[in-house]
C-alpha cells in the first residue's frame, strides 16, 4: 500500500467536515452496498473509516474491527473511531437499535438530526446518503474526484 502520508491525502481529498449539524468528517468517494465508504488504491478495495483509524491512531490489532461512537457509516474522523471485537462491534449493534432484535427502538433520528427509514433490513438515514451522493457527483462532474 502507498505510505501513510499519501493515503492521509487520499482520504482528506475525499471528506467533507462541512456537514451541518455534526461533527464527523464524512467520506464523499464510493459508497458500498452496506452503506460504508469504499476507497480503491492501486486496484485494491479499502474501507476509508479503517484506512482513518491507521493513518491517524496507528494499527488496528488483530481480530479487531472499527466502530462508529457518532454511529455514521461514512464517518472517518478518528476521534469517532475505536476497535473492539467483533461482540463490541454487534453490542454496538444491538444497543443502537439495528440488529435482528433491537431492543432500542426509541433512536428514530440519525446523528444530524434527519429521520430514520428502514431499508436493507436496517435504519438509514436516506437524507444524508442522497447528500453525500450528490457531492460526489458533483465532485466527479468538475473533475475533481
Amino acid at each position: 500500500m502507498d505510505t501513510r502520508r499519501e493515503v492521509r491525502q487520499i482520504l482528506i481529498s475525499k471528506m467533507d467536515m462541512t456537514c451541518t449539524g455534526t461533527s464527523c468528517w464524512l467520506w464523499t468517494g464510493a459508497v458500498s452496498s452496506s452503506g460504508y465508504g469504499s476507497v480503491n488504491i492501486k486496484g485494491k478495495r479499502y474501507s476509508p473509516h479503517r484506512l482513518a483509524y491507521e493513518v491517524w491512531k496507528g494499527k488496528i490489532p488483530a481480530g479487531h474491527q472499527i466502530r462508529h461512537t457518532c454511529d455514521n457509516r461514512l464517518c472517518i474522523r478518528p476521534s469517532h473511531l475505536l476497535t473492539g471485537t467483533h461482540k463490541d462491534n454487534a453490542a454496538d449493534r444491538e444497543e443502537r437499535g439495528r440488529g435482528r432484535h433491537p431492543h432500542n427502538t426509541n433512536k428514530t433520528h440519525c446523528p444530524q438530526g434527519h429521520e430514520y427509514e428502514e431499508a436493507y433490513g436496517q435504519r438509514i438515514c436516506r437524507t444524508c446518503r442522497r447528500e453525500t451522493s450528490r457531492r460526489w457527483n458533483e465532485k466527479v462532474a468538475s473533475g475533481h474526484s
